[in-house]
């Protein structure tokens, strides 16, 4: 059967061709079964689960449900989920992520952007802008290279602000209704960069793992040439030039 097209919105068609292109970046689709169409935005009007797979695009998305567990919604630009991630989803935005409802245990969230969102419990959050909660955090992991702080609570709702457990740390400041309680350990660090110290030790311990490794090979190399041991020769070598050598 032989499938016929119309050049949609923001679709163009070219004479003679039957080749299709779109006029802007967006999201493909077919509603009309007989029409091509391209639009800025990808909005889903359910939630995401086995009926809608994955999603992975270019293009912001707004999400009118939420994401179930295990499914990953990922954007190089701004994320709207209007409900709440479920236990071990993932949602990761190019920009801004907002987060309409509650996060779940083992959630990661992810943001190049600012990250707003209501409350979460035992979720894993890395913003690259500022992090605003509404409501509270439960030992939650949460990495801000901005600020983080509550929004502004309502009155009489003790819960709002609140941090109980988890580890929080901003590079810019951290402002909270309450933070800690008598039976959970809360971590807060603020003005400094912890995420990027801890890969800089992690790095460093690998260096010097590396280190000893090549002066345990070096202790076992049983090869001499002309004039003295292998090991005499590379200490006499310039820096740049024995680097060479050892990766030879």
């Amino acid at each position: 059967q032989t499938l016929s097209f119309n050049a949609g919105v923001s679709v163009e068609k070219k004479a003679g061709f039957t080749r299709f292109y779109a006029r802007i970046d967006g999201v493909l689709l077919n509603r009309d079964l007989d029409q091509l169409q391209v639009i800025p935005e990808l909005v889903l009007d359910e939630a995401v689960g086995p009926r809608t797979g994955h999603l992975n695009l270019r293009a912001p998305i707004c999400v009118r449900g939420d994401v179930l567990a295990g499914f990953n919604v990922r954007s190089l630009s701004s994320v709207k989920i209007e409900g709440g991630v479920e236990t071990g989803a993932t949602v990761e935005a190019g920009s801004r992520l907002e987060i309409g409802r509650g996060v779940g245990e083992k959630a990661h969230l992810r943001s190049a952007g600012d990250m707003d969102l209501k409350f979460a419990s035992g979720a894993r959050i890395e913003c690259g802008g500022d992090l605003r909660v509404e409501s509270y955090l439960h030992q939650c992991d949460a990495y801000a290279k901005g600020n983080i702080f509550q929004t502004r609570p309502s009155s009489g709702d003790s819960t709002r602000g609140a941090v109980v457990g988890g580890t929080l740390s901003a590079f810019g400041s951290i402002e909270l209704q309450s933070a800690g309680s008598e039976l959970s350990l809360t971590t807060l660090t603020a003005g400094f960069d912890a995420k990027s110290w801890t890969e800089v030790k992690q790095l460093r311990g690998q260096v010097q793992a590396l280190e000893g490794e090549i002066n345990r090979l070096l202790r076992g190399v049983d090869v001499h040439v002309p004039g003295g041991g292998l090991r005499e020769k590379l200490q006499g070598l310039k820096p740049e030039r024995r680097e060479v050598a050892l990766r030879v």
